[in-house]
């Protein structure tokens, strides 16, 4: 992952960018000063600080690294297009143990609506009621192993990094289909 954040360093600063100037021709003034705050050093220096200090963590998990919906494969019933019967995700490359957090950032920020994102605090309760099942499925006390608020904690530690990608990804989501890289037209060997 470090290496792709250094290769990608120049899209990441321009969808930072970006990012600054919809809020001010939106006149989101609070907003940008916050942002401001949050990454004083700019969106990068946010992402491999995040990517450095988790490595250290005690209660690391394997994360897929790159947890977002052009990751996944979703599996729809026939009649029904809006409720996926289940989920595949792709592209092991930068799985890693890590903070759960950073996978669940990565995926809420870079995913979730506005009247989602409301609902934080429920979605981080949906989260870990479904982590303590599989948990005692395993055998394992949840509230030994990874208390919530241990979840809580990391949340309020890393979750800085979720909302740093999503800068990035949002830029590739937000594209127009003409604008987009035709990679196979590219070739080469790399």
């Amino acid at each position: 992952m470090k290496n792709i954040i250094e290769l990608t360093k120049n899209s990441v600063d321009a969808a930072e960018k970006c990012l600054y100037m919809m809020l001010e021709k939106n006149q989101q003034f609070k907003a940008a000063e916050k942002l401001k705050e949050l990454l004083p050093d700019g969106v990068t220096a946010k992402i491999q600080q995040m990517l450095r200090i988790q490595e250290h963590e005690e209660n690391a998990v394997l994360v897929h690294g790159d947890c977002w919906n052009n990751n996944y494969m979703f599996k729809y019933p026939k009649q029904e297009k809006t409720l996926p019967e289940s989920v595949k995700f792709l592209d092991f490359q930068v799985t890693k143990l890590s903070s759960p957090v950073m996978d669940l950032s990565y995926h809420i920020y870079a995913t979730a609506s506005e009247k989602e994102l409301a609902q934080l605090k429920e979605l981080l309760q949906i989260y870990y009621s479904s982590l303590s099942s599989m948990l005692k499925k395993l055998g394992c006390d949840p509230e030994k192993v990874f208390p919530y608020e241990e979840l809580i904690r990391q949340w309020k530690k890393y979750s800085c990094f979720g909302f740093a990608m999503s800068s990035f990804v949002l830029q590739i989501v937000l594209l127009e289909k003409e604008d987009t890289i035709d990679i196979e037209a590219m070739g080469g060997e790399n």
